[in-house]
């Protein structure tokens, strides 16, 4: 499959199209993952070369040791240069990555706050908690920096927070 992807690079989706004449009824595939594969065409002299001027540099490459152990990497073999593996889906289609719970990470989203302190050093109390501030509370010292459109309610230490057991 060659593909061309299309839209600028900030775009989250992005299309492929089939280029080698083969029609299918489904719409431009959205590709989830790309499996990339690349091994160098130096040929036998050109490393040789490259050994003896890195002497024992070269031995402390993880090339050198994938060389030693592999026969495919001549430059006359057939193993292809670069190949690329894509794993997509059509667009009309829904995916949603799953957790361990198979349920779709929007639908239960990690829990993300920040610690926060009168600005000494922040310990735990006690009973192992500590006082955080949730990354929804808005306003300039927010870890999201977003304002809020009346007063700040995020003021980044243990005035406005909530006790979590760390």
């Amino acid at each position: 499959m060659s593909a061309w992807f299309a839209g600028p690079s900030t775009l989250p989706i992005k299309t492929a199209t089939r280029r080698d004449g083969i029609t299918q009824s489904v719409e431009a595939p959205v590709c989830l993952r790309v499996h990339h594969q690349a091994r160098n065409n130096l040929d036998a002299d050109v490393q040789g070369v490259v050994e003896n001027a890195l002497g024992a540099a070269f031995a402390s490459l993880s090339l050198a040791g994938e060389r030693a152990k592999s026969t495919t990497g001549l430059a006359n073999d057939h193993t292809p240069l670069c190949h690329n593996t894509f794993i997509a889906l059509p667009l009309v289609r829904t995916y949603r990555p799953h957790t361990e719970d198979g349920h779709g990470l929007r639908r239960h989203p990690a829990p993300s706050a920040s610690v926060v302190g009168s600005g000494n050093p922040i310990h735990t109390d006690r009973d192992h908690r500590v006082i955080v501030q949730q990354h929804w509370q808005r306003g300039g010292n927010a870890a999201n920096r977003l304002d809020h459109p009346r007063d700040a309610n995020a003021p980044a230490d243990a005035s406005a927070g909530t006790w979590a057991r760390v």
